[in-house]
């Protein structure tokens, strides 16, 4: 082994090369004494294995940053190197190497906040398209009433169609009984020709003063429609006891059922309508836009913002 008295001090600025890094440095000048890696583990007192970590710069095999800070300072000191200038090498290296894996967490939390911001994405789309598909299909079948409700036909039609079908009177009489039964064709015609004009009248009244069939009840049971001031009130006059009170501030859907399924009422309701049902609880109900509607059983008042449903209707069963 060389005599230490003879090999000159090196300065590290010699040494230290572009991205050189204590490891690299710490073998290169031991190779220059002329040291083996085995001489160095027994002057530090450490194991061969360590040694070959430090001039690897694999510092995360070693007891710990501090340990590995004491056996570069002591390498260093063998070596005759500058010892601040080699632990200043050392902690540059790991506070880059610390910047990269910072860099490599924000890149992963990065791409952790992308996948879940798509997985709050996808249900708000096919949220959307669900509610797209539900108007849609809403406002298809709102025309398709509105078609169905404009084709009744023509007054006049009606009045040609129903005449064309009213047969005349025809009188069959013969030659020898004409004068003899003179007087009594007479007044059959004149029957006849009056029953005519009181059927045709029925007809041109009837259309001229239409049923309002979006406001009368489709299924009820003597059903009592009477006006309070500006409100409407429709009684369903059943057999029972208990009184269903269901108040319209909007325009709404409503189906009545009894428990047996059989149908009470079934209708669409305008804005101030109030349908009063007397009968026998339980009441099954179905509401075509729950928040329009105020339910109360028997004078208490019934909650239904918790049966109302995505599409605002709602079905539940009161008086249970």
């Amino acid at each position: 082994m060389p005599s230490e008295e003879l090999i000159p001090k090196p300065d590290i600025k010699d040494n230290v090369v572009a991205n050189e890094t204590v490891g690299s440095l710490l073998s290169q000048e031991r190779v220059r004494r002329g040291f083996s890696e085995k001489e160095v583990a027994e002057k530090l007192h450490i194991t061969k294995n360590y040694v070959r970590s430090i001039e690897a710069d694999l510092y995360e095999k070693l007891p710990g940053a501090i340990f590995a800070k004491g056996y570069i300072k002591s390498y260093a000191i063998l070596l005759k190197l500058n010892v601040d200038e080699v632990i200043s090498l050392y902690d540059e290296y790991i506070e880059q190497l610390q910047a990269s894996k910072d860099d490599a967490g924000h890149l992963r939390v990065r791409r952790k906040k992308d996948r879940n911001r798509l997985w709050l994405i996808v249900p708000v789309v096919v949220f959307v398209i669900g509610f797209a598909g539900l108007w849609a299909i809403d406002k298809y079948s709102d025309e398709e009433d509105t078609v169905t409700s404009g084709q009744v036909p023509e007054p006049s039609a009606i009045l040609q169609t129903t005449a064309s079908i009213i047969p005349s009177p025809t009188l069959s009489v013969s030659n020898s009984t004409a004068t003899a039964n003179r007087s009594s064709v007479r007044q059959s015609s004149i029957s006849a020709e009056s029953e005519l004009n009181l059927d045709l009248a029925t007809v041109i009244n009837t259309l001229s003063n239409p049923v309002d069939t979006t406001r009368a009840p489709i299924l009820a049971a003597d059903a009592d429609i009477v006006s309070i001031g500006q409100d409407t009130v429709i009684r369903i006059g059943m057999t029972g006891d208990d009184l269903l009170k269901i108040t319209f501030a909007g325009e709404s859907w409503i189906d009545v059922s009894d428990s047996e399924e059989n149908q009470i009422y079934r209708n669409i309701r305008a804005e101030g309508d109030i349908l009063e049902i007397h009968g026998n609880a339980p009441f099954n109900i179905l509401l075509g836009d729950a928040p329009f509607i105020s339910l109360s059983l028997n004078g208490d008042e019934i909650d239904v913002s918790g049966d109302i449903r995505i599409d605002n209707s709602a079905r539940l069963t009161v008086g249970l």
